[in-house]
């Protein structure tokens, strides 16, 4: 497939693709309004612990995934000259990762 801007072909829709889409970002903003929720809500101590924790290990991934990203697109730059990036999705994977990481910590705090 010929990815020129010019090109008819580039911009035939792939409904199938599109709407794999479509769910992954929903889902994704669903993860972002989740984590929003946590962070505000009123906590008591073990739960601020708990949300230091997986602030902290959250903060650390999504550096070394921007880190990469950042190598990924010097690397492809060099190739294709314009690379398009997408905050709206690296954020909503972070939502993400905080969401598990939070259910993780949740869940081994109160077996403790």
């Amino acid at each position: 497939m010929n990815l020129h801007l010019m090109n008819p072909e580039t911009f035939r829709p792939n409904l199938p693709l599109i709407w794999c889409l479509v769910v992954v970002f929903a889902i994704l903003l669903v993860c972002i309004l989740a984590m929003w929720i946590i962070l505000l809500r009123k906590k008591d101590e073990s739960r601020k612990q708990r949300l230091t924790k997986v602030c902290t290990l959250t903060f650390i991934i999504e550096n070394i995934l921007l880190l990469i990203d950042v190598l990924i697109r010097i690397i492809t730059m060099k190739k294709q000259g314009f690379v398009f990036t997408y905050p709206l999705f690296f954020l909503g994977i972070s939502s993400l990762l905080f969401m598990i990481l939070f259910l993780v910590y949740s869940i081994r705090d109160k077996r403790q």
